[in-house]
C-alpha cells in the first residue's frame, strides 16, 4: 500500500511510528534553472532508499543518510511543479511525500497563454505578449476610434486605459468591445491593449531577443494623445507615432500581466 501525504508524514508498524519529512526547498522558495538545489528528507528509521521526482519525471535516487540530492534544473518552465519523494523505508511501508515548487519565469518563454517579455525581480510575476494579433470583422489593421477624446490617456497603464475604452459608449462600434467581457485567447480573458510605455518594453524586448512573436508592422496602443490623436508603435522603425485615430488603419496585439 501506497499512502501520499503532504509534506510530512507517518506510518505505524509493531506500535512504532515512521515520520519523514521534507527539509528543503522550503515550500516559499522559489527555484530557477541552471541554479543548484539541495533535495533532502529526513527520516525517523532507516531507508532503504529514497526516489526524487519532478512532475513525475525521475530526478535521481539516494541510499544512505543524509537522504540528500543536489539538483541543478534545466529547461524548467515558470510557475508551480510537483515536487516528489517516494521513501522506502526498511521496516516500514512504501510512502510518498508532494511538495509544490515554484520555478522562475524567464523572458523569452512559452507560457501564461503568450510569450513572456518582462519578469519583475522575483521571476514570478511579469507580462505577456499574445501570439497573434487581434481580428476584428475578418481584419486585422484597424482604425482606433471616432476623432472624440475618451480620456484614456494614461501612457504606462494599457489594462485601466482598455477598460475604460471597452466600456465607452462611443466605441461600441470598434474593436475596443472585443475586450468589455474579457478579450478570450489560450485559456486566459484578462488581455488588454498595452499603453504607450508598455508597448515601447515590448518593442525593446524584441529588438534585442530572437523570439517566436513576431510583430514588423505599426500598432495601436491605448494611450491618447488628444481628440483626433492616439499613439502607435511603428515595429519596423522601431520608432512611436501619433497618428490618426479615425484615418489610420494599424494592428492590435494584446498583452497581459500575471
Amino acid at each position: 500500500m501506497t499512502l501520499f501525504v503532504l509534506f510530512a508524514c507517518e506510518k505505524s508498524n509493531r506500535n512504532e511510528k515512521f515520520e519523514c519529512s521534507f527539509v528543503s526547498p522550503v515550500p516559499a522558495e522559489i527555484l530557477a534553472n541552471d541554479t543548484q538545489v539541495q533535495l533532502t528528507i529526513t527520516a525517523s528509521h532507516d531507508i532503504d532508499q529514497v526516489k526524487f521526482l519532478i512532475n513525475d519525471e525521475i530526478i535521481g535516487t539516494v541510499r544512505g543518510v543524509p537522504y540528500t540530492l543536489t539538483w541543478i534544473p534545466k529547461s524548467r518552465s515558470g510557475g508551480v511543479h510537483t515536487l516528489k519523494a517516494i521513501v522506502d523505508p526498511i521496516e516500514f511501508e512504501e510512502v510518498v511525500l508532494t511538495m509544490p515548487v515554484v520555478f522562475r519565469y524567464h523572458v523569452g518563454e512559452n507560457a501564461q497563454g503568450g510569450t513572456i517579455f518582462r519578469v519583475d525581480d522575483s521571476g514570478t510575476h511579469g507580462m505577456a505578449v499574445a501570439l497573434e494579433d487581434l481580428i476584428y470583422n475578418g481584419v486585422k489593421n484597424i482604425v482606433w476610434g471616432p476623432e472624440e477624446f475618451i480620456g484614456a490617456a494614461d501612457s504606462t497603464d494599457g489594462q485601466s486605459n482598455t477598460e475604460l475604452l471597452a466600456n465607452a459608449g462611443l466605441l461600441t462600434n470598434y474593436f475596443w468591445t472585443s475586450f468589455k467581457f474579457g478579450y478570450h485567447h489560450n485559456g486566459y480573458t484578462d488581455w488588454f491593449v498595452p499603453s504607450k510605455t508598455e508597448m515601447l518594453r515590448l518593442l525593446d524586448y524584441l529588438t534585442g531577443a530572437v523570439s517566436p512573436v513576431t510583430m514588423s508592422d505599426t500598432y495601436w496602443t491605448s494611450t491618447e494623445c488628444c481628440r483626433a490623436n492616439a499613439c502607435a508603435i511603428d515595429f519596423a522603425e522601431k520608432k512611436a507615432i501619433v497618428t490618426l485615430k479615425a484615418d489610420s488603419l494599424f494592428r492590435i496585439r494584446p498583452i497581459r500581466k500575471f
